[in-house]
């Protein structure tokens, strides 16, 4: 009979730890990468709920326009335009910060930063005060925040999916649009609203406290945008 050879156990331990090695190595960029188009799909959802909602708010005769809405007046009329779970509302009545993002205003936590959401660069704490005029959460888990203290400036923000729910990064799955004063909705970023990607406002090296702010007009435009998230 033939003698039949057989892999030593040195040798299975080390190509388990060499498969080990590479898994290690290739996971990490895996996991990122289906968390990208989790958030890029969460997007395109979230621009689409926001729009059909200005779209109904003008065929209902609605004033859209940003400058039409005293301070903290817009969030009561928008929010109607959602499906809401149970946990809606605005932030004001809520003690559960696991849901709403902290504000200044907020029972538990009186801050202008929230220690859960990270910049675009994750070099700080994103600077709320452009969260703090009403907070609702949707009936499929999406959060929006509203800024509607000076008018005419109304900005709309919205996690994708969720407080509860990493990575909390402004401009990976929270997203900034601008209502303008002609009562179009436009994702900040784009030519004419009020923060912009060349002024250091989507930066993946950048110390302001809002970066990320201006990603969401990259976010929708460019395929290459998810493709290089620092």
């Amino acid at each position: 009979m033939k003698n039949k050879r057989a892999f030593t156990l040195a040798e299975v331990l080390i190509t388990l730890g060499i498969i080990g090695v590479v898994a290690a190595m290739t996971l990490p960029t895996l996991v990122n990468n289906s968390r990208n188009q989790e958030c890029r799909a969460g997007l395109k959802t979230g621009y689409a709920l926001i729009s059909a909602a200005i779209t109904k708010m003008q065929a209902d005769e609605l004033s859209t326009r940003s400058g039409d809405y005293a301070s903290r007046q817009f969030t009561s009329v928008f929010r109607d335009y959602f499906k809401l779970s149970n946990k809606g509302g605005n932030y004001q009545d809520c003690v559960d910060n696991t849901v709403f993002i902290t504000t200044e205003n907020s029972k538990n936590n009186p801050s202008d930063y929230d220690e859960d959401y990270m910049t675009f660069s994750k070099s700080a704490n994103i600077y709320t005060k452009f969260l703090d005029d009403g907070q609702f959460v949707l009936a499929n888990g999406m959060l929006i925040a509203i800024e509607n203290k000076e008018p005419p400036t109304i900005y709309i923000s919205i996690d994708v999916n969720g407080k509860a729910r990493k990575p909390n990064i402004w401009g990976v799955d929270l997203f900034t649009f601008q209502l303008m004063e002609n009562g179009r909705l436009l994702p900040m970023g784009a030519d004419g609203t009020d923060y912009l990607e060349d002024d250091g406002y989507c930066d993946p090296f950048g110390e302001s406290d809002i970066n990320g702010i201006a990603c969401t007009a990259k976010a929708i435009s460019d395929d290459s945008y998810w493709k290089n998230l620092p």
